[in-house]
């Protein structure tokens, strides 16, 4: 494998990666709406299920900062990608990518430690 083909392979795995988080982040929302009508449409007092829907809106600032990371870890792969001198003609996902916004974007935040789910 030479290396525009190994870095194509990288590419692939991160487009793969960016998709099924903005997947998840949508089943996330989803979730927290469908736990909230599901106990009006129940008809239960509003404190029913409280404490998950806690945990589950919690889960979004850290699925913000794991995005974060991945903004991040995706700008860096193309620092390396001109370091390399890679072919970059090839390697593209058909999705724009606004190149100002990537080189003018702050870097990730701090993220605080996740907490492991039970």
């Amino acid at each position: 494998m030479d290396k525009n083909e190994a870095a194509m392979t990288v590419a692939e795995a991160l487009w793969s990666t960016e998709r099924a988080l903005d997947s998840a982040f949508g089943e996330l929302a989803s979730l927290l709406g469908t736990v909230t009508r599901s106990r009006q449409d129940a008809n239960f007092a509003m404190m029913v299920g409280q404490d998950a829907v806690n945990e589950i809106a919690a889960a979004i600032p850290e699925m913000t900062v794991v995005r974060d990371r991945l903004i991040e870890a995706h700008r860096r792969l193309g620092r390396w990608e001109k370091r390399m001198g890679l072919d970059t003609s090839r390697m593209g996902n058909g999705q724009d990518k606004p190149q100002d916004a990537m080189a003018a974007a702050p870097t990730a935040v701090p993220a605080a430690p996740l907490r492991t789910a039970a």
